[in-house]
């Protein structure tokens, strides 16, 4: 709203009145601009799809573990980031390569086979396997994060279902190899979200249905504190907004949750089996896939309310956000047979959707 000075002529003032007009639609036009969600294209692309990034030159790259009970057929798939299309790929040896965590700075990837309870470092120049580690072989490697500064990783190990003991491996970038082992977690430990700046990690426990946060320093427990929902399965850090992000596998929720106080902020319901989780902070907008309904709810993160629900895939699994173009990637898994039992054809599983915002 323009507001005249009544000493000013009125032509000067209509002048005034349509300068400020032309000023404030620049305004508009030069603002990003986010249209409501939609599912811009979904693909299938490999078999056995499960976590994925984006590289360097912008490109998707997606896990593929090939086949559950056949032979190790593990792969990195690059994608063009706009139609989907296979652009190469990347062998990971005899590693199903699930997990993923990007180290832009040394060009390298960092991956976890739960399947074979070892973890792996892909130089993506070179397109090889430059680095394979193991600690026990009961260990179930699952979610990793990595210090870009420090040069380090951190992945989860989650303990069995009849060994509740979960560790934290603690990996050397430069050296290419487990530095050390946080261990003495409990829970079943699950997600892993890095704090550098306080140099802590948040820990989701499918058990004991909470967030340990891990003193970087000490290699152990600082405090604990509720997910607010059940079976808390990933976790995201907003370190601006100070908030923490967590999907309930359970409850079927997300969670906003104060990372200092441990705080319930929020509790959203997105659907059956939330999973997957992504924050992007240009649009303020947190992204949960839900594996048993194959969708994925967007929240608004001013006032949490849903914004979309939208249809994806069989078993939304991993979220990946460009923060160059704002689209978003959702990997979704397919069904799979009960053991003993023929496969599944399942033509909305094993593919990657393209959401536009």
């Amino acid at each position: 709203m323009v507001e005249f000075n009544p000493t000013v002529p009125a032509a000067a003032g209509r002048r005034f009145a349509a300068a400020a007009s032309l000023a404030a639609l620049a305004l508009v036009l030069a603002a990003p601009a986010f249209a409501e969600p939609v599912v811009r294209k979904t693909e299938k692309v490999g078999v056995g799809l499960y976590q994925s990034f984006i590289d360097n030159n912008g490109a998707l790259n997606v896990s593929n573990t090939g086949a559950q009970r056949a032979a190790p057929d593990g792969k990195i798939l690059v994608l063009d980031p706009g139609t989907l299309a296979l652009k190469s790929e990347i062998t990971t040896k005899d590693s199903a390569a699930l997990g993923l965590a990007f180290n832009a700075k040394t060009n390298t990837v960092f991956t976890t086979d739960t399947r074979h309870a070892n973890a792996s470092v892909v130089d993506l120049g070179s397109g090889k396997v430059v680095a394979t580690f193991t600690q026990g072989d009961k260990a179930h490697p699952y979610n990793v994060v990595v210090d870009e500064t420090a040069n380090r990783a951190y992945i989860s190990i989650t303990g069995g279902p009849e060994d509740e003991k979960s560790a934290v491996w603690v990996i050397d970038g430069a050296a290419k190899k487990i530095d050390h082992v946080i261990e003495n977690l409990g829970g079943r430990a699950a997600g892993i979200e890095l704090d550098a700046a306080n140099r802590q990690l948040f820990l989701t426990r499918l058990v004991t249905h909470d967030i340990a946060v891990v003193d970087l320093e000490k290699n152990a427990i600082a405090r604990t504190f509720k997910s607010g929902g059940e079976g808390p399965i990933r976790v995201v850090l907003d370190a601006k907004g100070e908030r923490l992000f967590v999907t309930n596998q359970v409850s079927g929720t997300l969670t906003v949750l104060n990372p200092k106080t441990g705080e319930l902020i929020k509790s959203v319901e997105t659907g059956k089996g939330a999973i997957a989780l992504a924050y992007n902070p240009a649009n303020d907008q947190i992204y949960v896939g839900n594996r048993g309904t194959g969708t994925v709810t967007i929240v608004n993160g001013k006032d949490y309310s849903v914004i979309a629900d939208l249809k994806t895939g069989s078993h939304p699994n991993h979220i990946t956000v460009n923060p160059k173009t704002n689209l978003v990637y959702v990997v979704n898994k397919a069904k799979r047979a009960e053991r003993g039992q023929p496969e599944i054809e399942d033509p909305e599983g094993d593919t990657v959707s393209i959401i536009a915002p």
